[in-house]
């Protein structure tokens, strides 16, 4: 009976050594990679406008709406291109916004066109406000650029202001930002774009503004 019982004693310690050979491996690879990298997350944070509208341009209530993009941008990750001639955009494998691009920016829009006094009152859709005025856009850029002299932050919208509800058009424009980056951490990339997003929101501001002037019946 014992003679029966070596071969499979001797066929265990193979299987077993097999077994810690690949977990050696394992272990090694572990370490020449490295600890995984953490995810990272950022918000747009713009600053408000130097000055406020009283009393309000508009009458009664302004709705801004989600905005409109492509699918790259409804994505979290934080989006680039390697140079400035390159046409390929990249999303950041570990460097991601807090929540989509295109409700980001719809909150910046409503809180900028908020303490600018615009309107009487500036809300989104969550209030289930009646509107009197709404205003829609698409956001087409939201990216940064490894050029020459540092990484550029780029914002580019769409937005219409439209009367409700008889779709009359108070105001339509594109608007677009740049701002380089101060040399420094991943965080200067994210204080320039809340500046680049801040100078379109004041255009659009100023553009509201004129707009409204226009259509002011005079005395």
């Amino acid at each position: 009976m014992s003679w029966g019982s070596r071969p499979e004693r001797k066929s265990l310690s193979r299987h077993g050594l097999v077994g810690l050979v690949l977990l050696g491996a394992v272990v090694a690879l572990a370490c020449v990679r490295g600890p995984a990298r953490m995810d990272h997350f950022y918000r747009l944070q713009v600053d408000p406008p130097s000055s406020a509208d009283s009393p309000p341009i508009l009458d009664g209530v302004l709705v801004v709406d989600r905005f409109a993009s492509d699918a790259l941008l409804r994505g979290r990750p934080i989006l680039f291109r390697r140079h400035e001639a390159s046409s390929e955009i990249v999303p950041h494998a570990y460097r991601l916004w807090t929540d989509s691009p295109s409700l980001l920016v719809q909150a910046a829009v409503a809180d900028h066109l908020r303490a600018a006094g615009v309107a009487q009152e500036v809300l989104v859709p969550a209030f289930d406000a009646s509107p009197d005025w709404v205003l829609k856009g698409t956001l087409r850029r939201l990216e940064y650029v490894a050029t020459r002299t540092g990484r550029e932050a780029v914002v580019d919208l769409e937005v219409r202001v439209v009367r409700h509800p008889s779709r009359e058009t108070l105001a339509i424009g594109r608007y677009h930002a740049e701002r380089i980056a101060q040399d420094g951490d991943f965080e200067e990339v994210v204080k320039a774009f809340s500046l680049a997003l801040g100078e379109a929101l004041d255009s659009l501001h100023e553009d509201l503004r004129q707009a409204a002037m226009v259509r002011r019946p005079s005395p």
